[in-house]
């Protein structure tokens, strides 16, 4: 019995270890993942960073600093296993940072199935950033070396922060984008991808009816949206200043109120009311008086209504796509459960023809006032 006793505890030590464990020099470090054809013919193309090659305190870091590895497949699992057999290294998803789609197999209803596989992997992340990438776009957008960043992910993470504080179009993540494919209220709406002369830069957003991209936003709408979601922090808006010249404002604090309109069992609209702050951050060939009260009265009645104007237009873009990234059904189904169940099944085709009545209210920001005039 001692012997036995000895000899287990003589053989624990050599039971310990990770049974998953990889060594470091093996893996491959995937930053980007684009998925691009149709279901059943998919080309599945993964960006792995060269770590040797990043920028630190002591290396400049060199613009090669990273490769593909394209694997080809019936299903994104397939061209997957086909990627990791062409690959010298280890495929590790630990790091990845952007899911990108082209807009020909977004359009053929494979988002959704992405989306699922970045969820289900073991070492994936659902914080990653979601882009929709054109099709003449795709080759050019994974040919993109960006000057401004250490790599393509970092550039694309740090556009995305930046759009989300008070950009043009309503960046989103991955787990994001999942919420919005599971709730029966509610459809995806991601930024569109384009290659330019320094690297990635954003134009537009993709509108989706349940897993299928079905339209697209321009920049001017996707900047509308972007107010009317919570996605943008701080949106900004350009106001006009007399015959000429304008006025940089940021709307702070935006709160968005939803609700849908039932009298008598029936649903007769929809509503969304918008609160803020406007906040007055710059000029241009605007000689006014912006300590002056009625002029900061003027401007907010000024920008309430360019609010309104751009809101009703991508309101009538999306009844027009039947698509509801704003997630009036989800408003309806928790406030009138009982007539949601009747209208549930073909809800993007009641919200299509819906009158949206739209309210914005915004409150003066002792912040942006000056004591002077501003022109150049």
């Amino acid at each position: 019995m001692r012997r036995l006793l000895v000899f287990i505890l003589a053989m624990l030590p050599l039971l310990a270890g990770c049974w998953d464990q990889y060594a470091i020099e093996q893996l491959g470090f995937v930053t980007e993942v684009l998925v691009d054809g149709e279901p059943g013919h998919l080309k599945v193309v993964y960006r792995v960073v060269v770590p040797s090659k990043l920028p630190s305190s002591t290396n400049p870091g060199s613009p090669g600093n990273s490769t593909t590895v394209m694997g080809t497949g019936r299903d994104i699992y397939e061209a997957t296993r086909q990627a990791n057999l062409s690959s010298s290294k280890t495929l590790y998803m630990g790091q990845m940072q952007a899911l990108l789609l082209s807009e020909r197999y977004a359009r053929s209803g494979g988002a959704q199935g992405a989306l699922d596989f970045i969820v289900r992997g073991i070492r994936t992340r659902n914080i990653a950033w979601v882009v929709i990438v054109p099709d003449h776009q795709v080759d050019a957008v994974m040919s993109v070396v960006p000057t401004n960043a250490g790599y393509p992910a970092e550039a694309l993470t740090d556009m995305s922060l930046n759009e989300r504080r008070e950009g043009r179009v309503p960046p989103i993540r991955v787990f994001q984008a999942i919420n919005d494919l599971m709730s029966p209220g509610r459809d995806p709406a991601i930024p569109m991808l384009l290659a330019g002369p320094t690297g990635y830069r954003f134009e537009g957003t993709a509108l989706f009816q349940r897993g299928r991209l079905v339209g697209t936003l321009d920049v001017k709408e996707s900047t509308a949206l972007g107010m009317l979601t919570y996605h943008v922090q701080q949106p900004t808006l350009t106001i006009p200043c007399n015959t000429h010249g304008t006025v940089s404002a940021l709307v702070w604090q935006p709160y968005r109120r939803m609700s849908a309109i039932v009298r008598h069992g029936r649903l007769e609209g929809l509503a969304i009311r918008l609160k803020g702050a406007l906040h007055v951050s710059g000029a241009s060939l605007c000689p006014i008086d912006f300590a002056d009260r009625q002029t900061g009265r003027t401007l907010r009645t000024v920008a309430a209504s360019i609010i309104v104007h751009h809101s009703e237009e991508v309101l009538r873009r999306m009844q027009e796509l039947h698509s509801d990234p704003l997630g009036f059904g989800d408003v309806l189904r928790a406030t009138s459960p009982a007539l949601w169940s009747q209208i549930a099944p073909h809800w993007n085709e009641v919200f299509a023809q819906l009158p949206i009545r739209v309210e914005v209210q915004l409150q003066p920001d002792g912040s942006g006032l000056l004591n002077g005039t501003v022109s150049e």
